[in-house]
């Protein structure tokens, strides 16, 4: 269903690791009461957590212009891809330990970058130069068919999502 003059659609989807975030809160309460440090020990965590906790959560918002990937409860820092710049779009499935990607959390590769924040599908997409990018969430399925209706609309052709 397309949108009426002057309206526009969005598809937002969260996701959040909460089993490792509850276990991360754990080791640092355990280890800052058992340090013969705590201050240092507490700050260290402090410094591990925060960074932990950007990649645990993740808010991907896609609009008619851009796909958006938010890290971290605030959905900040973002990494914006323009929709010109997108050639198409797939899900894919990932196992425990994030299959071919190998693991959770950021990975890069040559051309490739990845979050994986757990099990499940993923959204791929394929950017214009033969870069890709990546992000594991529910409803990946729609947001590639999300994103590839407005490669579609925008008139451009597009590459085959196989």
């Amino acid at each position: 269903m397309s949108p009426a003059v002057g309206e526009h659609s969005v598809w937002v989807q969260r996701v959040t690791n909460r089993p490792l975030i509850v276990g991360l809160l754990g080791l640092f309460t355990i280890t800052t009461f058992t340090s013969r440090r705590p201050v240092a020990r507490a700050v260290m965590e402090m410094l591990i957590a925060s960074a932990s906790l950007a990649c645990l959560n993740i808010r991907v918002l896609i609009d008619g212009d851009h796909l958006e990937v938010g890290l971290g409860p605030w959905g900040w820092p973002a990494h914006h891809i323009p929709l010109s710049s997108i050639t198409a779009a797939r899900a894919e499935h990932l196992t425990f330990f994030g299959g071919a990607w190998g693991g959770w959390g950021p990975r890069v590769r040559p051309g490739q970058v990845r979050l994986v924040v757990g099990m499940g599908d993923a959204l791929i997409v394929d950017l214009v130069g033969g870069r890709s990018f990546g992000v594991s969430l529910p409803g990946a399925v729609a947001a590639s068919a999300f994103i590839n209706d407005g490669v579609a609309a925008s008139g451009r052709p597009m590459a085959s999502p196989f």
